[in-house]
C-alpha cells in the first residue's frame, strides 16, 4: 500500500543520508568550490573495475593555458525548486570543470538528474556519473566510450544489496521503484583544437542549445516516453510472452510502460528491468534455483556468464520490458555563434500536450526579457544566469508545473549577460 511504499522510500532515504537533504538544496545555489580534474590519466585496465569510485578528491588547476569557456571561470548559473506533491526534492544536479586539459579531452560537465520513487539514484548518479564518463572517455570512439559508461554505471546500479553474494536482497539504489533521467552537456576539444558540445540523456530531461542567429531555441536531446512513436516501436517490436498484455499500455490518461513507468530509458527502475547477476561460470541461474537459492520470477534472465560482460539479451521465455539506460547522443560543433545551453529536468518545460510548463519559445523570452530589464540597474547580479534560473522556475510554476524544478544555464557569450 501507498504507505508502506513511503516508509520505504523515507528509510531508503534516511539511508543514503537525505537527512543533508537541507545542505543539498544550498548546493545548487552556491559555487562549486572545487572543479572536477578530467586530465587524470586512467592507469588501471578497463575491464578490471566495474564501479570506479567518485574522486575522492579535487584539485584546482594550476594557472597557465586556460581554456576559453566561460564556466572555467564559474560563470553559470543553477537553480533548484521542489514540486508541491512530494516531501521530497528527487532532483539533483552537477557542475564539473576544468582550466587546464589536453585536447581531446572534456573540460566542462553539466548534467541534471530527475529522480523519481526516492532520491537514491539521482544521488548516485550525483556522486559518481561523471567518474564513470571521465573512466571511459576515448575520443577515437566517443559515443560508445559515453555509451558504456552509461551502462556500466547502471549495472552498478541495478546490484542486488545484502544477502550472501547479494542474493535475496532487493535491487537497485534506493529501491527496486527507485530511479532517475538524466541529461548531460559535455563541452570539450577535439584534437585538431575544435570546440564540441557532446549530449547525452535517458528520459525526459532536456538540453536546450540557442543560436543568436537564430530565432528559436533547438532541442537537443530526444524524448523518451512511450508517447515518443520511435521508443513506442523500440518497444513493442521486443519478444512479448503475453500478447494480450502489451508491454505499453494507457493508465491514467496516459500511455505508461507496463501500465506504469510514464518513460522508456532510465537509470534504476530495477523493477522493470530484468536480472543480471556477475557469478560464477559453475553458479548459472538455473543451478540456484535448483539448489533453492534463487527465487525464480518473470524477470530473471538465464544468463551465460561472461567476465565482466554488460547486460545481456534475456532469453526468449523472459519479460525484457525494454527499459534501458543506453543514452542518445549528439555531438555539435561550436563556431562562436551560440548564446546559452540550459539543461533542465522536465518540471520546467511542456513537451507534450497536457503538460505543465514553459515551451521552448517561453524559456527564450523569458531570458530576453530579464536580460533586457536589467538594462540601466546597476546591480549586475540581476542579468546573472542565477537570476534567470530562479525567474525561469518561477514562470514554470505560474504555468502551473507541480512537478521538482531543476536546471543549469550556461552562457556561451558572456558578454551578453554581463553589463
Amino acid at each position: 500500500n501507498m504507505a508502506t511504499y513511503s516508509a520505504a522510500v523515507e528509510a531508503c532515504d534516511l539511508a543514503y543520508e537525505f537527512e543533508r537533504a537541507a545542505e543539498i538544496e544550498k548546493e545548487a545555489f552556491e559555487v562549486v568550490d572545487a572543479p572536477f580534474d578530467l586530465t587524470e590519466t586512467q592507469t588501471s585496465q578497463e575491464e578490471d573495475i566495474i564501479e570506479p569510485d567518485a574522486p575522492k578528491s579535487y584539485e584546482i588547476p594550476g594557472k597557465g593555458t586556460r581554456s576559453s569557456f566561460a564556466a572555467a571561470d564559474r560563470f553559470w548559473g543553477t537553480f533548484t525548486s521542489m514540486g508541491t506533491k512530494k516531501a521530497l526534492n528527487e532532483d539533483r544536479s552537477d557542475v564539473r570543470g576544468a582550466q587546464q586539459v589536453p585536447l581531446g579531452r572534456p573540460y566542462a560537465y553539466f548534467a541534471v538528474y530527475d529522480g523519481h520513487g526516492g532520491a537514491g539514484t539521482s544521488q548516485w548518479l550525483k556522486e559518481r556519473l561523471a567518474g564513470y564518463i571521465d573512466k571511459y572517455w576515448k575520443i577515437d570512439n566517443l559515443e560508445e566510450s559515453i555509451r558504456k559508461a552509461f551502462l556500466k554505471a547502471d549495472e552498478a546500479i541495478l546490484k542486488p544489496k545484502g544477502g550472501i553474494f547479494g542474493l535475496g536482497g532487493e535491487r537497485g539504489v534506493g529501491g527496486s521503484l527507485c530511479g532517475s533521467c538524466a541529461s548531460l552537456a559535455i563541452l570539450y576539444k577535439t584534437l585538431e583544437g575544435e570546440s564540441m558540445l557532446l549530449t547525452a540523456n535517458v528520459g525526459d530531461s532536456v538540453v536546450i542549445l540557442k543560436k543568436s542567429n537564430s530565432i528559436k531555441p533547438r532541442c537537443i536531446t530526444s524524448l523518451h516516453t512511450p508517447d515518443n512513436h520511435t521508443e513506442f516501436e523500440r518497444v513493442s517490436s521486443l519478444p512479448n510472452p503475453n500478447p494480450s498484455l502489451p508491454f505499453i499500455r494507457e493508465k491514467g490518461g496516459r500511455l505508461r510502460l507496463a501500465g506504469s513507468l510514464g518513460l522508456t530509458r532510465s537509470f534504476g527502475d530495477a523493477y522493470l528491468k530484468p536480472t543480471r547477476l556477475d557469478l560464477e561460470p559453475e553458479e548459472e541461474v538455473e543451478t540456484l534455483i535448483n539448489k533453492g537459492r534463487l527465487r525464480e520470477s518473470p524477470y530473471t534472465i538465464k544468463i551465460n556468464w561472461t567476465k565482466n560482460s554488460l547486460p545481456l539479451e534475456p532469453s526468449e521465455n523472459v519479460k525484457d520490458f525494454g527499459l534501458t539506460a543506453e543514452p542518445e547522443m549528439k555531438q555539435i560543433k561550436l563556431n562562436g555563434d551560440e548564446d546559452w545551453i540550459l539543461v533542465a529536468s522536465n518540471g520546467l518545460v511542456k513537451q507534450n500536450e497536457g503538460d505543465l510548463g514553459l515551451t521552448f519559445d517561453e524559456i527564450d523570452e523569458i531570458i530576453e526579457r530579464t536580460l533586457e530589464n536589467s538594462k540601466g540597474d546597476a546591480n549586475d547580479q540581476v542579468a546573472s544566469p542565477q537570476a534567470i534560473c530562479a525567474a525561469l522556475a518561477s514562470e514554470a510554476r505560474l504555468k502551473g508545473s507541480s512537478d521538482d524544478i531543476t536546471l543549469i544555464l550556461v552562457p556561451l557569450r558572456p558578454s551578453k549577460f554581463i553589463k
